[in-house]
């Protein structure tokens, strides 16, 4: 049997290894991302992945809310193994102590039960760790990345889509303000039906960046990049302009044109670059539409304390809003 591994929190961690006991919990024996378009041209803590390739997702932290009747996003995680995912760790976090819910008799409806259908769904895909702990969701998740050397955290959008409501809320904004780490989003409109099917496959996915052209934008744009090359995807790098902007529209062609001048020289095919006018987040929300098969990657402030200055206020409204993965990139200055 492979080994696997639960981490209680209670005060204290334990870990459990598992082995070929015949005697353990049912929970504790479960542990084991298109279209082609071309054209020519005083804060909290923080866990920083020191030295991490960011092109290199091969080990996802998955945050679950296990309060819910909604399976959908463990049913698409599948989809991640083609992007290079080999390790997913199925993380649950309680206000309470999560030691009572391993002693739960209903296997069916609970947590252990719903602990071991995630196990079985996604054991031919992956190696598959699970955690339990209790506290801030946000924190827990940013931390356990860190000690576990994940590269990539997941997380799945209320039916809502309200960055505010659920496990996925306030978890979002803490877990971009504490972790480096980029953070897939899976809104629930794109995980309804969609049980055995990628969500996002490497085959058909049309990678759509928007920039403001500042640095937190670049570190998005590296790592779409890099994505883009491993997988030979085409990129659209849109730019919207807003009335306020006093910029030249010209200059802003010339700094979209500089961009796609880099991404084709790095060895992208198929980029483009799109020039819209009006309020961002609903432009870039448009773009995206354009296709069923659209990876969104964009960059995060990654700092302070309001959700406004974590995100900005566009980048709020398109994870909020969006029927599309997203991305998120963090950055911060180290």
């Amino acid at each position: 049997m492979t080994q696997g591994c639960i981490t209680i929190w209670a005060g204290a961690r334990f870990r459990y290894h598992l082995g070929e006991a015949p005697s353990l919990h049912p929970v504790t024996a479960a542990c084991r991302m298109m279209r082609s378009r071309v054209s020519p041209r005083t804060r909290p803590a923080t866990f920083i992945s020191e030295n991490r390739d960011l092109s290199t997702l091969r080990k996802a932290i998955v945050g679950l809310d296990l309060a819910t009747k909604d399976g959908g996003l463990v049913a698409a995680l599948p989809g991640l193994r083609a992007w290079g995912v080999e390790t997913v760790i199925l993380t649950h976090v309680s206000r309470e102590s999560p030691v009572p819910l391993l002693h739960q008799v209903d296997q069916t409806e609970g947590v252990s039960g719903k602990l071991a259908q995630a196990n079985a769904w996604l054991s031919p895909f992956f190696g598959v760790e699970l955690c339990l702990r209790s506290g801030s969701a946000g924190a827990c998740l940013a931390e356990e990345a860190g000690d576990r050397g994940a590269n990539l955290i997941v997380l799945g959008v209320g039916a809502r889509g309200r960055l505010q409501e659920a496990i996925v809320g306030s978890t979002v904004l803490e877990v971009v303000r504490r972790s480096d780490l980029p953070v897939l989003l899976f809104p629930h409109a794109a995980l309804r039906g969609r049980r055995g099917r990628p969500l996002v496959s490497p085959h058909d996915t049309w990678i759509l960046h928007p920039t403001d052209f500042s640095h937190a934008s670049q570190r998005a744009l590296d790592l779409a990049r890099e994505l883009a090359l491993e997988k030979n995807l085409p990129i659209t790098v849109l730019h919207v302009l807003d009335a306020r902007d006093p910029t030249p529209e010209e200059e802003v062609r010339d700094r979209l044109g500089r961009l796609a001048d880099e991404l084709t020289s790095a060895g992208v095919t198929g980029v483009e670059t799109v020039l819209e006018r009006g309020t961002a987040w609903e432009r870039v929300l448009a773009v995206s539409a354009e296709s069923d098969h659209t990876l969104v990657v964009m960059g995060t402030r990654g700092r302070g304390l309001l959700p406004g200055a974590i995100l900005g206020s566009q980048s709020r409204e398109v994870a909020r809003r969006i029927a599309f993965p997203l991305l998120l990139v963090p950055y911060r200055v180290r």
